[in-house]
């Protein structure tokens, strides 16, 4: 029995001295590895804006971003200027806070690879699936109508104007449903201004792009709200962690696709033009089921 015991423990102590040393050089090899990658070979490009990639290797900013995003980016902005470049968890993610400079975002995209970012993101918060994301054919076309019906001074005066029109309207309903009773012309009404402006807004900009068949119950409200607020915990957690949110966005997505089956109404050209492009990969979005041809002929 002792000469068993001596053999176990003594059989303990080598795998103890064999391993240890091992793994601690290989996971100090790795580190080493991943220092020297982080501080001689990331770096910004050519023209590139600044790049913003902490200390921690591979991590770079994720930590604070994933903490707090808007404090970090705002920082960023009152140190760095309008534009600049974060490194998170091994990827380069451009900041662009001045609005004058979006125009250059879209016409840049060697510097600003928009669309791959912009993909990578919708297949986590909207659910794009890895084949959409990876149908470059399909992401050129819709990047290819952004500068003519966005950027272009003539369609956004269009935009403008259609907002402003749709607005007017909402804005007037909302006031008499507050003053049904004299309320509002009385002793006054307290909401919470905050919501009910987002709420007009929300309204008088869905119609700007889709027309007058864009939902205005408070239903598909509260689940575009509930989906918005939740914007960050898609990007923080998995799927089953964040339930609410995944149903609001189901939700949303059910009605907006009921919403182009049943036809749009005078939608912007915007609008019409993506719906093309959707018609030309009808088969990646058979998710949504749509009906794009009766909703065009519409």
């Amino acid at each position: 029995m002792n000469t068993a015991l001596s053999w176990s423990l003594s059989s303990v102590s080598a795998v103890a001295q064999f391993d240890v040393p091992f793994a601690i050089g290989v996971i100090l090899s790795l580190l080493a590895l991943s220092c020297g990658y982080h501080f001689l070979l990331v770096r910004r490009n050519p023209g590139a804006p600044l790049l913003l990639k902490s200390w921690i290797p591979f991590f770079g900013v994720a930590v604070s971003f994933t903490r707090d995003p808007e404090r970090l980016i705002l920082q960023c902005k009152e140190r760095y200027g309008d534009i600049f470049t974060l490194y998170i968890a091994g990827r380069k993610m451009n900041v662009v806070c001045d609005p004058d400079g979006i125009s250059a975002v879209y016409r840049d995209d060697k510097n600003f690879p928009f669309a791959k970012m912009s993909y990578g993101f919708a297949q986590k918060l909207f659910g794009l699936t890895e084949k959409q994301g990876k149908d470059m054919e399909l992401q050129q076309r819709h990047q290819d109508l952004f500068t003519p019906h966005l950027l272009a001074h003539e369609k956004v005066a269009t935009l403008i104007k259609q907002f402003d029109s749709h607005l007017r309207t909402i804005w007037t309903r909302e006031v008499q449903k507050l003053n049904l009773n004299g309320e509002l012309d009385g002793q006054g009404v307290v909401v919470d201004l905050d919501l009910w402006i987002y709420r007009i807004m929300f309204e008088s900009g869905g119609k700007m792009f889709f027309g007058e068949t864009w939902p205005s119950d408070d239903d598909f409200f509260e689940d575009c709200k509930t989906f918005d607020d939740g914007t960050y915990s898609f990007f923080k957690y998995p799927p089953f962690m964040i339930p609410e949110p995944m149903k609001a966005r189901e939700r949303y997505f059910r009605r907006m696709a009921r919403m182009f089956k049943d036809g749009l109404v005078n939608p912007s050209d915007l609008i019409g033009e993506r719906m093309r492009v959707c018609h030309f990969s009808l088969g990646t979005y058979s998710r949504l089921s749509l009906s794009l041809d009766t909703a065009w002929k519409r």
